[in-house]
């Protein structure tokens, strides 16, 4: 009966101690486990872009973003305007759903003004929280042709 509560017991500890060090990695208490990442190459510097768009001078870029501006939270467009104008920007809210505050999307439209390539860049945040990093970035190309 005695082994039986002691194994009982170590394994209550083990548990405990397993649960303590997923809570201090979860975390990040733990220093030694925790390593800043640094890209080995410029290539790694590079940026990700979610998509790249390949269009004739006069055409348009459409971007949706899912969006919910009940939060508060908006997207910000970046843009070179010597290249790209923006047409427009309009929240399109979800069909019928019954739910008031419920996400939809965010539509830009721009118009490809001179060849060239050029960054669009979107960050989702919200506008008066200043020292606040965005909630998501996205960057996108536009590649404009002749």
């Amino acid at each position: 009966m005695l082994l039986k509560n002691t194994a009982f017991i170590v394994f209550i500890i083990i548990i405990i101690f397993a649960g303590i060090v997923y809570f201090a990695l979860d975390f990040g208490l733990l220093s030694c486990c925790n390593r800043e990442i640094v890209p080995d190459t410029e290539e790694e510097l590079s940026t990700v872009y979610e998509t790249t768009f390949t269009v004739g001078v006069g055409e348009s870029i459409t971007i949706n973003l899912e969006s919910n501006p009940t939060t508060g939270f908006q997207w910000q467009i970046g843009y070179d305007p010597e290249k790209l104008e923006l047409v427009s920007q309009d929240f399109i809210a979800p069909e019928e759903t019954g739910l008031v505050g419920s996400s939809g999307e965010e539509m830009f439209v721009l118009e490809a003004l001179m060849p060239g390539e050029s960054e669009i860049t979107f960050l989702y945040s919200r506008p008066w929280e200043t020292d606040v990093e965005p909630e998501k970035v996205l960057y996108y190309k536009a590649i404009v042709k002749e």
